[in-house]
């Protein structure tokens, strides 16, 4: 996130869409990202740079010709206009767009509540929206000892994590998951269920592995 020209700016989802507030970018900037598969998660960056970019701002996105739907494409025409699909060299594919005036409203958390746990996800997160069947089946096995040291991993919202800590009073509560926007979204869950949690506190690690988390540290992962 730190480059050596003042002029290029790197971004997370997490750091992005966390923004109190949004800045102006320098007229006639470009935009370049990689296109990602979720449309809900090109729709949540889609909105954050309409409320920083001006009309002139250009954005240039790659993508695997066989990962470009025509669901991207309308998204991007409907926040920037016109969009121009370059054609596949060595199987990918450049789409080039712009942005309409006017900023886009702000991307929002989604609230959910399970098991009277409330629930809070970015809409590109998955569960986002509700239980899934996974982890509904998963749920009522997770019986944790009391005082356990508890790992979510991949954990999401932090569904898993948080029904474990409920349910054990965990001295110890580490939710993992490669996605930023996810260990933030997990972040915001455990602040919401502070009084059911008893003020206890948890580590929020963004990483796609246990490397990070202390040796002997855990009698349960769930994911």
């Amino acid at each position: 996130n730190h480059s050596p020209n003042p002029l290029v700016r790197a971004v997370t989802d997490g750091q992005a869409f966390a923004a109190a507030a949004p800045t102006k970018w320098p007229e006639s900037a470009v935009v370049a990202m990689k296109l990602p598969r979720s449309n809900a998660l090109l729709e949540l960056r889609l909105r954050w740079l309409s409320r920083h970019v001006s009309a002139d701002t250009v954005l240039v996105a790659g993508v695997m010709a066989k990962r470009l739907s025509r669901g991207a494409v309308k998204l991007l025409e409907r926040f920037g206009g016109p969009t121009t699909v370059s054609l596949a060299r060595r199987k990918a594919r450049l789409v080039t767009s712009g942005f309409c005036s006017g900023a886009a409203p702000a991307p929002a958390l989604v609230h959910t509540e399970v098991d009277g746990l409330q629930l809070r996800a970015w809409p590109a997160v998955f569960g986002a929206t509700g239980l899934d069947a996974g982890a509904a089946a998963l749920l009522p096995h997770i019986r944790p000892r009391p005082g356990a040291g508890i790992v979510d991993l991949g954990c999401g919202s932090g569904v898993l994590g948080l029904f474990a800590a409920k349910t054990a009073k965990a001295s110890s509560v580490v939710f993992v998951d490669d996605s930023d926007l996810a260990v933030r979204s997990a972040r915001a869950s455990w602040e919401a269920n502070a009084a059911v949690l008893d003020g206890r506190e948890a580590t929020f690690v963004h990483a796609g592995d246990l490397s990070s988390v202390a040796a002997n540290s855990a009698s349960l992962v769930v994911c």
